[in-house]
């Protein structure tokens, strides 16, 4: 449904550069809501709790993350920024200034170390003992301590990003390319200043805007691409970028760039910067907080480590050999009964569509305690805007109780 000019310019200053303008829109677009200048938009059951913002990496801020949801009928958003707290204070006062329930979070890598789980791949492509969590629904008496938390974390992240950069510097140089300046290109362009993280995306960001100095936005970027990177573009995306116009072009190449090139420069995390599991879970119940994984999608385990994985498994990884060295398990009925072999607190993640499974699967492997639902959880931005900001990706969490 269309808005009119004043309520597509606040729209737009929901993207301004600091926080007091962007509230000041959500104040305009609510006032628009409660004297029937904007029409409320049809409701739907549908709620997302995984909301990334500018704080971590997305073109929406706090406040926009919120007025989208709301538009897209959402019954709950919850911003969820990798290593930051910072945006969760606006998301809470905008949801309360448009009438949209609000949760807040962050996600957060760990390592698996001391856990029968060292050494696995567990959520984290080539990430193998470390995996990637989320904290929800943080107190806002708990913020504080989250910043607290979350601060070292963000400095040895920095550290590890400025020799990504160097280390990306260094194929430029060998491509005839300009170096990128971690300082005004990485961290100038994020909001780190204000405590939200650095991400791998933010250095991607920085390169694309390299290659389109140096290429431009159409035919000479794809040559490029395809030519001398030797990257595989589908039809669909090859189109975008042939686009000059294209007003999504810069998160378009992004996507290209951190889905095939991210291994040439990607240093991995180490242990100073990913806490261990025990430690994150021990801070999440200390400050009220669920901890989940952030995604049940591949696992990689020794059979050595799970020695009954084949029986506590349903559907396609019932069939897994325990004679198999390694296993790779795609069925999303397996993280439900990996976590029996987790520490005690973790939680396992699978689609609630299949629920059935991941419950007696559960039971088989011997995971004891209460099982909760949770329809909270799920990709969120998109890089073409304006598509719907969230899905409905519902799950089930098994909090395991040894």
């Amino acid at each position: 449904m269309s808005l009119t000019a004043e309520y597509q310019a606040a729209e737009q200053q929901l993207f301004a550069p600091t926080r007091e303008e962007r509230l000041a829109a959500v104040r305009i677009l609510a006032a628009g809501l409660a004297d029937g200048s904007i029409p409320p938009a049809p409701k739907t059951i549908e709620v997302n709790n995984h909301v990334h913002t500018i704080y971590s990496f997305s073109p929406h801020s706090p406040s926009s993350a919120a007025w989208h949801a709301l538009r897209a009928g959402l019954e709950t958003v919850g911003i969820m920024d990798h290593d930051s707290m910072a945006g969760a204070e606006e998301m809470l006062e905008a949801g309360a200034l448009l009438g949209i329930a609000t949760t807040a979070g962050f996600e957060l890598r760990v390592n698996f170390d001391g856990t029968p789980m060292a050494g696995c791949t567990i959520n984290g492509p080539g990430l193998n003992g470390i995996a990637y969590i989320s904290i929800h629904g943080v107190p806002s008496q708990s913020f504080a301590r989250c910043h607290e938390f979350l601060r070292p974390i963000q400095q040895v992240r920095n550290a590890r990003n400025a020799a990504m950069v160097e280390k990306l510097n260094g194929i430029l140089h060998k491509q005839g390319l300009s170096p990128i300046d971690y300082q005004r290109d990485v961290y100038d362009a994020s909001v780190a200043a204000e405590g939200g993280a650095v991400t791998e995306r933010h250095i991607i960001a920085a390169l694309c805007r390299n290659f389109i100095a140096a290429y431009g936005q159409g035919q000479g970027m794809v040559d490029f691409l395809e030519g001398t990177l030797h990257l595989a573009l589908s039809g669909k995306i090859r189109g975008y970028l042939l686009d000059a116009q294209n007003p999504h072009y810069l998160y378009d190449l992004i996507g290209v760039l951190k889905a095939n090139y991210t291994d040439e420069f990607f240093i991995h995390p180490d242990h100073t910067e990913c806490v261990n599991v025990r430690e994150a879970l021990a801070f999440s119940e200390e400050i009220g907080a669920i901890s989940a994984y952030a995604s049940a999608s591949v696992f990689q385990a020794s059979t050595a480590a799970l020695p009954s994985l084949g029986a506590a498994t349903s559907g396609a990884t019932s069939a897994v050999s325990a004679k198999c060295g390694s296993t790779a398990l795609h069925n999303p009925s397996f993280c439900s009964a990996a976590c029996a072999y987790l520490p005690t607190g973790t939680e396992a993640m699978s689609p609630v569509a299949t629920w059935p499974e991941p419950i007696a699967a559960a039971k088989a492997a011997g995971v004891k305690g209460k099982v909760f639902r949770e329809e909270s959880f799920g990709a969120t931005t998109t890089s073409r805007l304006p598509r719907r900001l969230t899905r409905l990706s519902g799950l089930m969490r098994f909090r395991v109780a040894k």
